[in-house]
């Protein structure tokens, strides 16, 4: 599976916040990219069809989580 710099940005803070995140989390994280919250949402959805991330409906937030481990990523820059 490939990821775009921009998806493995995501999959970063993902992995540093260590567990199931809501976008906005992620947005807070991630606030000097200067992304708006659709394009975050698009980037999430696009993960989660790309089998990425799993996300979790509680209430009205989806909480993503990682379905990938760092290792994925160092094997994917060989």
């Amino acid at each position: 599976m490939k990821l775009s710099t921009a998806e493995l940005e995501i999959m970063e803070q993902i992995w540093r916040l260590d567990g199931p995140v809501t976008a906005a989390a992620l947005g807070g994280a991630l606030q000097d990219k200067g992304w708006k919250p659709t394009t975050l949402l698009t980037f999430l959805a696009r993960m989660v069809q790309k089998g990425a991330l799993s996300a979790q409906r509680q209430g009205k937030q989806n909480f993503y989580s990682s379905e990938l481990d760092e290792l994925h990523r160092w094997l994917e820059e060989r």
